[in-house]
């Protein structure tokens, strides 16, 4: 307790591909995401932590409530696990054009999840599933995602 394993991790990947000259293609890309992650102890409120994902205030009472619906295991002082997702986004700007539909599904593992984006747009639209839609979209920031989910 009181130490801190600190390391950071970052993985690319890219490929080459080719497309007719003057032919129209249409791109799909499906993609599951590397998740990092930490915790939130029963200690800290969690506001350093949902700070670099546009949390509010009303999301600290969440924070709050989830941990005295769910307190720490024992033998462990961490209450809810953050996951973070980072997704580079903003290179569809140097396409010849806007990305024509754009969609982002995030599907959290619980009802009591807390999904956190500084992305202004994505909803809940079920008890577990959060969407975003756009047309015409021409991203000016990279994706980036926390979920924090109670130690159960």
């Amino acid at each position: 307790k009181g130490w801190w394993a600190g390391w950071a991790m970052q993985t690319q990947f890219y490929w080459t591909q080719h497309f007719p000259a003057k032919g129209k293609i249409e791109l799909v890309q499906t993609y599951r995401p590397v998740v990092g992650g930490s915790y939130i102890t029963a200690d800290n409120d969690g506001a350093g932590s949902i700070k670099l994902y546009c949390g509010s205030t009303d999301l600290l009472e969440k924070i709050k409530q989830s941990k005295s619906k769910y307190p720490a295991k024992q033998g462990t002082d961490a209450v809810l696990m953050e996951r973070t997702i980072q997704y580079i986004l903003k290179t569809g700007n140097n396409w010849n054009g806007p990305i024509a539909s754009f969609q982002l599904s995030v599907v959290a593992d619980s009802p009591d999840d807390l999904v956190l984006t500084c992305m202004p747009g994505l909803k809940r639209v079920a008890p577990t599933r959060y969407e975003l839609v756009r047309t015409s979209y021409r991203p000016d920031s990279d994706l980036d995602l926390l979920i924090l989910q109670p130690n159960r």
